[in-house]
């Protein structure tokens, strides 16, 4: 994974960090750091998902196959003040939970390492999820 990759799903982290604490707020490719690099409005950007991890992990696009996919589905989702939408309830931060773990699994071994391990287990608890005979991601 290059640079401005890993840099930019720890902001897709983050930013799903602060919805699950409920003080982050969900705008799709607008506030999304991962979609601003692959499927932003710019003409750099405009690559329909191609190369983004969570494609590449999913093998579909626009977060297709993918806890965020659920997510947009929580019938507790409330409006935030600018336009976003929030968590509402045990539904949606369970939802909001998952796609968190689902992209801190993306992380690469070298990052994860780099910020002082994996404390929380996530990738081993997602890499346990795996199906028989390939890792988190279906590859074998």
């Amino acid at each position: 994974m290059d640079e401005r990759t890993l840099e930019a799903l720890k902001g897709s982290i983050a930013k799903w960090e602060a919805i699950v604490a409920g003080t982050g707020d969900e705008k799709g490719v607008n506030n999304c750091p991962l979609c601003q690099l692959f499927n932003g409005p710019s003409e750099e950007a405009n690559l329909g998902c191609k190369g983004c991890p969570v494609a590449d992990a999913s093998g579909d696009t626009g977060c297709l196959n993918t806890p965020y996919e659920h997510w947009t589905e929580a019938p507790d989702l409330i409006k935030s003040p600018d336009g976003g939408y929030m968590i509402g309830g045990i539904g949606s931060r369970i939802l909001a939970q998952a796609e968190l773990n689902f992209l801190r699994s993306l992380l690469p071994a070298s990052a994860i390492e780099a910020e002082g391990g994996d404390p929380q287990g996530l990738r081993a608890e997602h890499e346990s999820a795996a199906p028989e005979g390939g890792d988190a991601q279906g590859q074998s």
